[in-house]
């Protein structure tokens, strides 16, 4: 539902100050009139859209589009799942995941899903005005330019998760003993 809800905010931001009907949208998107009315309603109560009623009524972004993150959408419409959540979810037919004390899993889904929200964070419904073949090579350029927020962001996660996630306090003595 945040593939479509994205763009439903990307028809809003294409009409400039111009309200879209739902049915307008809808059907420029191919989604059900009652679909985009409930994603437009979810977008609605977050704050990123608003409804004005009318003759020219129809929904408007509430912000400036360089205002809306793709974080701020997947949130409203979502979520992006937590390690927890995945390693609560996916737990075959036992009660706990029998990977539960050692798993390379869960570290490789934290800094996944960390990554992918902060990602979504920093890019913006602007980030899409100007078409695919733009926004491959400005997402890459963003992501690994020194000094980005991505950039960091992504080093920072990294560590973090492979300090807290992977070298445990036995992990740790048993590889530092290893190395000796």
């Amino acid at each position: 539902q945040e593939e479509y809800g994205v763009r439903c905010l990307l028809q809003l931001d294409r009409a400039e100050t111009e309200g879209l009907t739902v049915k307008k949208i809808a059907q420029k998107e191919g989604l059900s009139p009652a679909y985009a009315e409930k994603l437009l309603r979810l977008l609605s109560q977050a704050g990123l859209t608003h409804s004005v009623r009318g003759i020219h009524g129809g929904y408007l972004l509430s912000q400036r589009p360089e205002a809306i993150s793709l974080g701020l959408v997947v949130r409203a419409l979502g979520s992006i799942p937590k390690a927890k959540e995945i390693c609560d979810r996916y737990t075959g037919n036992r009660s706990a995941c029998i990977h539960i004390d050692d798993c390379c899993i869960r570290s490789a889904w934290s800094t996944m899903t960390q990554m992918l929200d902060a990602t979504v964070t920093y890019i913006g419904l602007a980030f899409f005005a100007h078409g695919e073949l733009d926004v491959i090579p400005r997402l890459f350029i963003s992501f690994l330019s020194p000094g980005s927020f991505l950039f960091l962001k992504f080093f920072a996660v990294v560590g973090f998760v492979l300090v807290i996630d992977r070298f445990s306090k036995e992990r740790l003595a048993r590889d530092v003993k290893l190395l000796y």
